[in-house]
């Protein structure tokens, strides 16, 4: 595994437990087992280390949406349950330390899969046309 890659897991797992403001760069690089300087050849700074986190969370809520919404094999309403299954395990998996680190991005994610499924609303099809 690549020091970028170890940087982003170990400082996750610490972020999560501990809330990025309380995270401390020396812990992270601790627990990633890397130099300072591979930090900062990945990083520009703590803040830019946050927005990569974020972008890996991101990553990984994207595909476990996009596979179970996505699976035509199940119902529509067996594919958000299997989404719910999914986080509920990952939760479960990190012993249900730490927060949801929902992003507004996903959210428009979730809602672009959502009626690519099942078709736009009618009341969506024609923005600016009252009835």
């Amino acid at each position: 595994m690549d020091a970028k890659t170890r940087i982003l897991k170990a400082g996750a797992r610490i972020v999560l437990e501990k809330g990025f403001c309380d995270t401390g760069l020396a812990e992270v690089l601790e627990a990633a087992q890397v130099p300072k300087g591979s930090f900062y050849f990945h990083f520009k700074n703590k803040e830019d280390f946050g927005l990569q986190l974020i972008d890996s969370f991101a990553e990984v809520l994207k595909a476990g949406q996009e596979k179970a919404y996505r699976d035509e094999r199940l119902p529509h309403l067996e594919r958000i349950r299997a989404l719910f299954r999914w986080q509920t395990d990952l939760f479960r998996k990190n012993d249900f330390i730490g927060g949801c680190p929902a992003i507004l991005g996903d959210w428009f994610l979730i809602y672009d899969l959502f009626f690519s499924i099942i078709g736009q609303p009618r009341e969506f099809e024609n923005p600016g046309q009252g009835n």
